[in-house]
């Protein structure tokens, strides 16, 4: 009886001591494929709007979609980069005709201020995670 006693605790510590022996799971792996966000952009299109249009950057090109958008005076614009795994900034040449500019993974957004001059309106696109850059425009209107 105290053989079988004996056996069973060494058992028991032998398989106790087996488990602890498992390396822990490591990182989670990172996702390289594309994710699109086709909740902004679906197809990678944006949408001109007189309240305030989304503009979808391509994550491969940064070309912008609608490129040239006409865009109000005090409206808000909203860009969005068409790779949700991929992080998006916006720099206009001129600054001093928008305000209220951020920034959120791979999204955008500015004001068009109030008295921005009209006519053509330059920003560069930028793709934080792979450092590419392109220049489109926006035309402000009244």
């Amino acid at each position: 009886m105290r053989m079988k006693l004996t056996l069973a605790i060494g058992l028991l510590f032998a398989a106790a001591c087996a488990h602890m022996t498992v390396p822990p799971p490591g990182p989670p792996p990172i996702r390289t494929e594309m994710l699109a966000d086709s909740t902004h952009c679906p197809g990678g299109n944006g949408k001109g709007n007189s309240n305030g249009p989304v503009i979808c950057i391509d994550a491969n090109t940064l070309a912008a979609n609608p490129e040239g958008q006409h865009v109000h005076r005090g409206a808000w614009v909203h860009f969005y980069m068409t790779d949700a795994n991929e992080e998006l900034d916006i720099d206009f040449k001129e600054p001093i005709k928008v305000e209220f500019k951020g920034r959120q993974l791979n999204q955008a957004w500015v004001r068009v201020k109030d008295d921005a001059a009209l006519g053509n309106a330059g920003y560069t696109a930028i793709n934080l995670t792979t450092g590419q850059r392109k220049d489109p425009t926006i035309i402000i209107d009244p």
